[in-house]
Parts: structure tokens; C-alpha cells; sequence
């Protein structure tokens, strides 16, 4: 599943997993401290103008990936290939359903 997830971006490198019951780094946690995963979409003139007519969210997710945008899931995975958090947390928090 976490190939499918990650994708061709992980072959090569290494995927980590929280062990349970953590580890002296973690505190015995399993995970230290808080991680923003994000997204962010810029106005412009075109998102502006398909909000306006009222566009179809076909429509809105094709010109907002033109502009750059990434998905909320893709940051999260991005921070799993650095080594920073793990497939499993970013799946608590974000729908990775719909990369499957």
C-alpha cells in the first residue's frame, strides 16, 4: 500500500515507520513534536473567473494543479520520503484513500 501511495518517487529510498512504543529520541512516543502539512492556492484572474461562473470542481482541481497547487496528501507524502513523519500519521490526518 505505501508503494501505491508514494508512488515511483520512493524507489531508491528509504520509507520509515514509527515502532511502537517509540524509541529514548521520541520520548517513548513513537512521534516528537508537531508537523504542519498544508496547501495553499493562490487567486488569479482565472480561479477568479471560474468561481465566478461557478465552475465545476473538474474544472476548479485542473487549473489550480496548472497554477502548482498540491494537494494537502502530497505535502504529507513529500514529508514521509524526507524522513519526517510516517505514511501511517499523514494517513490519520488526510484521506489518502483516493491515491489508491
Amino acid at each position: 500500500v505505501e508503494a501505491t501511495l508514494i508512488g515511483e518517487h520512493a524507489i531508491g529510498r528509504t520509507v520509515y515507520r514509527a515502532h511502537q512504543g517509540g524509541c529514548e529520541l521520541c520520548g517513548f512516543r513513537s512521534y516528537k513534536g508537531r508537523l504542519a502539512i498544508m496547501e495553499l492556492l493562490r487567486m488569479d484572474s482565472e480561479l477568479d473567473e471560474l468561481i465566478t461562473r461557478n465552475a465545476s470542481l473538474a474544472e476548479l482541481t485542473a487549473h489550480a494543479l496548472k497554477v502548482g497547487f498540491a494537494p494537502m496528501a502530497d505535502d504529507g507524502l513529500r514529508r514521509v520520503l524526507e524522513g519526517i513523519t510516517t505514511v501511517e500519521e499523514v494517513g490519520r490526518v488526510v484521506d489518502l484513500t483516493t491515491r489508491l
